[in-house]
């Protein structure tokens, strides 16, 4: 019979090839944003972020099965599995952060399209993170220490980490996965504001007066970039939000993970996963100005700057 060590590797193989498609497929978007001052907008810098972030995510995915392979001790030891699920937790929740600032910025956008650029600046985005990362810490710190403080010690080793969340966390998760669902929920609710907004302004058969040309302009201009940031709100939801809900659920009613449905689960996961990062990078690349500054960055000499 194949020992635990080695029916857990074909889980840390996956994560492996899903981190490293998370990081090929995340990190241009920041490299490009960083490097062309026309494209360092507010929205762009949230982006900016949630790409940092599954990159942060997917280098967890990629040294973790490295290091079971080169220091198996060290690999399967418990302090190297906190250490990764908090990580990936403390990512997944400053990622919903951002993408509920994400909708919020477009719902300032499509109802204040002219002061919208007073609103949001790049300050307005470094407070946001401010409001969301430490917060982020400091809700995954309070739940590893209120598991370590009132349940039964971890055991030294744990060779399927990324389905041991349940162990690790313990009651604490359904705090963690509450709060992540309720910030889900408001960006859900956000956008489809948005949405009713972006297709009344799109209909209206009201030829504008002249002194109202510039605000019409400047909201059709708004509502194309949200149709744009739409697409990778849906994928984000339809994505990962089944993970948060299974998750809470299986946290409410303290139903234990057998081994053949957390592996199951985390198979789903992984393909989700990999799914939301290959049709993100094409959302993205169907921006004309992030798409020619990406084909610019990658073919210098044959495409230009701008489109």
């Amino acid at each position: 019979m194949a020992c635990p060590r080695c029916r857990s590797m074909p889980m840390a193989v996956s994560g492996f090839v899903v981190g490293l498609l998370i990081v090929s497929t995340s990190a241009v978007f920041p490299v490009v944003v960083s490097r062309h001052a026309h494209l360092r907008t507010a929205t762009n810098y949230h982006i900016s972020v949630l790409c940092v972030s599954d990159c942060v995510v997917g280098l967890t995915l990629v040294l973790y099965p490295t290091v079971r392979i080169l220091w198996p001790e060290l690999g399967l030891s418990a302090g190297l599995c906190v250490t990764v699920l908090s990580i990936s937790s403390v990512c997944f929740t400053v990622s919903n952060g951002v993408m509920f600032w994400l909708a919020l910025d477009r719902r300032t956008a499509i109802h204040h399209p002219l002061v919208y650029p007073l609103l949001v600046t790049a300050s307005t985005v470094r407070w946001e993170l401010l409001l969301t990362g430490p917060p982020a810490l400091l809700l995954v710190v309070f739940t590893l220490a209120t598991r370590q403080l009132s349940e039964p010690p971890l055991p030294d080793i744990i060779p399927k980490c990324f389905t041991a969340w349940h162990l690790v966390v313990g009651d604490g998760a359904f705090l963690l996965n509450g709060v992540n669902l309720l910030v889900i929920g408001a960006t859900l609710a956000l956008s489809v504001d948005v949405l009713l907004e972006a297709r009344r302004v799109l209909r209206a058969a009201v030829v504008p007066l002249p002194h109202q040309m510039a605000e019409r302009v400047c909201l059709r201009q708004h509502v194309r970039t949200f149709y744009y940031l739409l697409r990778v709100l849906v994928l984000y939801g339809v994505c990962l939000i089944p993970y948060s809900v299974y998750a809470l659920v299986m946290a409410w009613w303290d139903v234990p993970l057998s081994t053949d449905r957390s592996e199951r689960l985390w198979n789903a996961f992984m393909v989700l996963r990999a799914v939301f990062n290959l049709a993100d990078s094409w959302v993205y690349c169907s921006n004309p100005e992030l798409r020619q500054a990406i084909l610019h960055l990658c073919c210098r000499s044959q495409f230009g700057l701008y489109p």
